[in-house]
């Protein structure tokens, strides 16, 4: 779930066992948590990635997963943890605590063999926000994630970072792109890491 705890959750399969679909509150939604509960730096979409790599297992050749009704505002960095990708500060020491890896991320390392190789993902949202800024996933959905004032200007600072380190290892800055900002910014590590742009969700159904 958003905070580590293992659950027991589901997702579709559709056309033979080709395509799945998956909900990313599934495993990082808001719904999992009670209202005490709620902490945008510490919530992870780590379960959100293995139910991406649960369905590969399962044969699943093309993913569609829905951002909306996440408890996170991480960037999408915890489901990328769980397809490998590794982060780490100046010092090479791996990050996995969701605020101290936004603010202090200086290496991406991509998985060795990727389990997305050669999968087809689609994402679809129903929001067209940007990553960070007045419009971004921490001012405008941070408030319902947990996050106070002060809070908020600081997760929207590491997703900057983040965005920062992710641009120079892909050699492009995709954060202002509208839909990246969806479910915490889990549209930016699809669209900008996994090349899978989000799209609208109801032109996509």
């Amino acid at each position: 779930d958003p905070l580590g705890r293992v659950i027991e959750t589901q997702y579709g399969i559709i056309d033979n066992g080709v395509t799945a679909i998956i909900p990313i509150s599934s495993a990082s939604g808001l719904t999992l948590l009670g209202a005490d509960e709620r902490d945008a730096l510490n919530a992870t979409t780590y379960g959100t990635g293995e139910l991406i790599i649960d369905a590969i297992g399962r044969g699943c050749r093309r993913i569609v997963v829905g951002l909306g009704g996440s408890a996170t505002n991480d960037g999408g960095a915890g489901l990328l943890r769980a397809l490998g990708y590794k982060f780490l500060d100046a010092h090479n020491i791996e990050l996995t605590n969701t605020i101290e890896l936004l603010e202090c991320v200086a290496t991406i390392l991509p998985p060795t063999n990727s389990s997305v190789e050669g999968v087809e993902i689609s994402v679809a949202v129903d929001v067209d926000n940007p990553l960070c800024g007045e419009r971004g996933a921490s001012y405008i959905f941070g408030g319902q994630k947990g996050a106070d004032a002060a809070t908020i200007v600081r997760l929207d600072n590491a997703l900057r970072h983040y965005a920062d380190v992710v641009a120079e290892w892909r050699g492009g800055d995709l954060s202002d792109n509208a839909g990246m900002g969806a479910a915490g910014g889990a549209g930016f590590a699809f669209g900008a890491v996994l090349g899978a742009m989000p799209t609208s969700g109801i032109e996509l159904i």
